[in-house]
């Protein structure tokens, strides 16, 4: 059977969700797309999972002939956005700025390192001799673990968001099962893994779906200081038309007040993890963190070469989303 097109049609098919969440849930537009556009760089690391993790024929032999792909961007892409933001129309909670009382505690100091936990993880736990794939497992869920110890309120959204976007996965991995029968062993490096399987998918699909889910959920509001908080309905409107008002009106003030050009010293104590025009700091972290990574990797070949050069993209992009975007629904205060 002919699987050309299977992982172009597949990973698109993740786009669909994406659509239908971005139409219904107009309060989370802008947090979709943050979270998607930093999300997608993560497909600039495809080279190192092909051929040791898995082998997808793609478009225009991309995979084969260069390690990237076109679909791994769209995947990556599709998967953030929804991932950020599942937990939060599930449970039907909105985002609110978190007091700037709560940025005091001594936890909040590793705000940063427990963000780019993941990333360090890696680095070094890519050494071992295991399938990289592991080592992206091990990462993201250390990542949810100390994203939790610093951010406790978001512990629980941890661990359910977790849950929530394995069930997503999960149906997405059947569907290609039923859709491409034997796409999974021809395409899946099955000798290099635990060969277990649950309903056909291999566990460590599963486990992807679950570490990913975890760290993911809550990554937002940990970069801009925010907190999904449920609204507070009156009797009267059992049927949940007031929380969409009081979401759209949340909206419209930031709105507002992002037309009128504000962007105070109160705004920035609030969000000052966002930043705001801080490109002194994204250069700053990203040469530290990039010559770091180099003196662990030394590239030699070629390959290598490419590798580090995607790892490095996606390190500026990390940062570039944390240090130069104010999020949307922050009511913004005028000083007085």
């Amino acid at each position: 059977m002919n699987f050309g097109y299977v992982w172009m049609i597949w990973s698109s098919a993740f786009l669909l969700p994406w659509v239908a969440l971005w139409l219904r849930a107009a309060s989370y537009r802008s947090t979709m797309w943050r979270a998607s556009l930093a999300t997608a760089p993560f497909g600039l690391t495809e080279p190192l999972f092909v051929p040791e993790y898995w082998n997808p024929p793609s478009l225009f032999d991309l995979a084969q002939r260069t390690g990237f792909d076109i679909e791994s961007l769209i995947f990556c892409f599709a998967i953030g956005g929804v991932g950020a933001v599942l937990y939060n129309i599930v449970s039907r909670r909105y985002l609110t700025a978190l007091p700037a009382a709560e940025h005091g505690p001594m936890r909040h100091r590793w705000h940063r390192l427990a963000l780019l936990t993941p990333i360090v993880t890696f680095l070094l736990l890519n050494w071992l001799p295991w399938n990289p794939i592991y080592a992206g497992i091990t990462a993201m869920t250390l990542g949810a673990i100390a994203a939790a110890v610093c951010r406790p309120d978001l512990a629980e959204k941890t661990f359910v968001g977790g849950l929530l976007f394995l069930v997503y996965y999960g149906v997405f991995m059947l569907a290609l099962l039923w859709s491409a029968p034997g796409y999974v062993d021809q395409v899946w490096n099955l000798p290099a893994l635990t060969g277990i399987r649950l309903a056909g998918i291999p566990l460590e699909e599963l486990l992807y779906g679950f570490a990913f889910g975890m760290y993911w959920t809550g990554v937002y509001e940990h970069i801009s200081w925010r907190s999904a908080r449920n609204v507070t309905t009156p009797a009267s409107t059992a049927d949940g038309k007031q929380q969409d008002v009081n979401m759209r009106s949340l909206q419209r003030s930031g709105r507002a007040n992002r037309k009128r050009g504000v962007c105070d010293r109160k705004v920035l104590t609030q969000v000052s993890a966002s930043g705001c025009g801080l490109w002194s700091l994204v250069i700053i972290n990203s040469l530290v963190f990039i010559i770091f990574a180099f003196s662990f990797a030394k590239p030699q070949s070629k390959r290598d070469w490419r590798s580090f050069s995607a790892f490095s993209a996606f390190l500026v992009a990390f940062f570039t989303c944390e240090f130069q975007s104010l999020p949307d629904e922050v009511v913004q205060v005028e000083s007085g």
